[in-house]
């Protein structure tokens, strides 16, 4: 171990950040990340749902990982909570991949991508249990 981390002054900012984003985050900093339901949304390639990404509108359609969504398997995250390529594990509707984030997905929400904004809309929101796999 470098002696800079056996120092007192970086044990104490260590303990500070951590403490500092177990407050933000609800004391939930753990792999298997809940017990306690998410908000789980969907969305679909749609100007509606994506803006200017949406390929409708002439937009790149990747997510922002930079791969096309694929329905099934893509879902939007806080990559502060779930970080990019994080595999998880939705209650009742299986294993998905964080691939894209968004300006609505903050905090305890994941965003399931469908292929159809009808079908998308019709899911709605849901509370479901999420497992962090990898």
């Amino acid at each position: 171990m470098e002696p800079f981390k056996d120092s007192i002054e970086y044990q104490e900012a260590l303990r500070e950040s951590q403490l500092g984003f177990l407050k933000s985050y609800g004391n939930k900093a753990s792999s298997n990340v809940e017990e306690d339901p998410w908000d789980v949304t969907f969305y679909c390639p749609c100007p509606t749902c994506c803006g200017k990404n949406s390929p409708h509108v002439g937009g790149h359609g990747l997510t922002a990982s930079g791969k096309p969504p694929v329905e099934g398997m893509t879902v939007a995250a806080d990559w502060k909570l779930l970080p990019k390529g994080s595999r998880i594990d939705i209650e009742g509707l299986g294993e998905r991949q964080v691939m894209d984030t968004g300006s609505g997905v903050k905090g305890r929400h994941v965003d399931v991508f469908m292929k159809n904004h009808e079908e998308a809309k019709k899911m709605g929101r849901l509370k479901r249990k999420v497992k962090r796999l990898q």
